[in-house]
């Protein structure tokens, strides 16, 4: 039986390491497409990019975080949600949504673009 040499030796060790690679690449892809095709994975694309769309600063920012970071923000903005019935949503007491000029006014004074504003507040607030 011919010993194989050290160059032979090396292709072989190499090629198995690719091939290795690419069963765990392969592995990972079936998973994440598992994943996506779900009812959550979809459900979950739709968010993102939602949130691509809306706040893509958000998206650059939490891009490093750990899940945990991210578990952390979406515990503390839980807390900020109001209900339906609060306050809030109340204009001198009458059931009334926020208009766009009262959003365009605080917007000019903090020096922000009224449309920034109302798609913030059309998010947070019924029309």
């Amino acid at each position: 039986v011919p010993v194989p040499s050290a160059d032979e030796q090396n292709i072989y060790n190499l090629k198995k390491e690719l091939l290795d690679i690419d069963a765990s690449i392969v592995a990972h892809s079936n998973t994440q497409r598992a994943a996506m095709q779900s009812a959550r994975g979809q459900q979950l694309a739709a968010t993102s990019l939602a949130l691509l769309a809306s706040a893509p600063w958000l998206v650059r920012t939490a891009a490093p975080w750990t899940a945990e970071h991210t578990a952390a923000l979406l515990r503390r903005t839980s807390d900020l949600a109001a209900d339906a019935d609060d306050d809030l949503f109340h204009v001198g007491g009458a059931p009334s949504p926020v208009g766009y000029e009262l959003l365009d006014a605080v917007a000019a004074r903090a020096g922000h673009a009224a449309s920034y504003v109302r798609g913030v507040g059309r998010g947070a607030v019924p029309a």
